[in-house]
């Protein structure tokens, strides 16, 4: 089970107002300034702390958080700081006995300091310190053999042999499905024909969007060309309403400008044509694509059909063949392109400027 103790907001919270309180003890006062160390390594590492030192987490770590409060409020007790290196000193040897590389040198100068000057600490505080040197390792590992993670080391044997059995079953049953995909994967070659022909109808089907968009973008510039032709014409009406009082003032400049305005309104209009020949050759290229997306939808076996077919039957498929593979064309056998009009533009010009 995981435990999270020293990574709780609590214990980190009381972790620290033990450091900055012991800001307050006298300069070159080594046990407060081990013990900030020390406390700063295990805020720092609250995780592993946590996944080594189970055994007295669950012993003394509500103990060790009460009298981490009792001594941020009294730095300067002498009892209540050697009891609390004490418990830390607890944690540590438990953290050394599970860990199986070689502690830091910050946590190793702290048990050195500790059992080199033992005799500086309170009575209280070296007798906690003799138990997790002497008693506290066999009361762990006494404590370990009642868990499920020891008494599963006794069952070694038992559980080898039903991961050999459960290995015999996982081969039996990849033995089966392997012949099983063996199975499907000759099914799915039948089908090989079918999902060419849908590959062919997502093609058609791509072909019919993008010529879609094409018809709604040429349908504008339908009406946009339609809109723009009659322009010039209601220029001109717009102007002799406005001046029908002054009509014989204006008379000359309107004539002046009718040239003009009867050139650009029939160059609009012949560009207008265009855009109207161009959404009807969009729709007729829609109009095929959806022709040969029928006539996909009945084709899932076209190539097996077509291989069983006698010589002279296979005629009867030439006419499928030609529609579904022929290009996409316009029905319209000519469109104009777009300076086809220039001539007969280019002789009204002439007749105009001549008269």
């Amino acid at each position: 089970m995981e435990i999270n103790f020293f990574q709780t907001a609590n214990v980190q919270i009381a972790l620290q107002a033990v450091i900055d309180s012991l800001r307050s003890r006298p300069i070159g006062d080594s046990k407060a300034q081990l013990l900030r160390d020390i406390l700063g390594i295990i805020k720092a590492n609250g995780a592993a702390f946590d996944e080594k030192c189970a055994t007295n987490i669950g012993w003394i770590g509500s103990q060790l958080e009460g009298n981490a409060q009792v001594l941020a409020k009294t730095p300067a007790d002498d009892k209540a700081l050697d009891l609390f290196i004490a418990f830390v000193y607890r944690f540590i040897v438990e953290f050394d006995l599970s860990n199986i590389n070689d502690l830091s040198m910050e946590l190793g100068s702290f048990l050195d300091f500790v059992r080199t000057n033992r005799y500086l600490f309170t009575e209280d505080a070296q007798r906690i310190m003799n138990y997790a040197d002497h008693a506290m390792p066999i009361a762990i590992m006494k404590n370990l053999l009642g868990t499920d993670v020891l008494s599963n080391i006794k069952n070694v044997e038992k559980y080898a042999g039903d991961v050999e059995g459960k290995f015999s079953k996982w081969n039996k049953d990849l033995d089966d499905r392997e012949e099983r995909a063996e199975q499907i994967k000759a099914s799915l070659e039948t089908y090989t024909t079918g999902f060419n022909f849908v590959g062919l109808y997502d093609g058609f089907n791509s072909l019919t969007t993008e010529k879609t968009n094409e018809l709604k973008k040429l349908q504008d510039a339908q009406i946009f060309m339609g809109s723009l032709a009659i322009a010039p014409t209601l220029v001109e009406l717009g102007v002799i309403v406005c001046n029908l009082a002054n009509f014989d003032g204006i008379k000359y400049a309107l004539l002046a400008s009718s040239v003009p305005a009867i050139s650009l309104t029939v160059l609009l209009v012949y560009f207008f044509r265009l855009s109207v020949r161009s959404v009807d050759s969009c729709k007729s290229q829609l109009l095929q694509l959806e022709l040969r997306k029928t006539l996909c939808r009945f084709v899932q076996n076209y190539v097996e059909y077509v291989g069983k077919l006698k010589p002279e039957e296979r005629e009867s498929i030439a006419k499928f063949e030609t529609v579904v593979f022929s290009g996409i064309v316009a029905t319209d056998e000519k469109i104009p392109a777009t300076f086809d009009g220039l001539e007969q533009l280019t002789k009204l010009l002439k007749v105009a400027r001549s008269n």
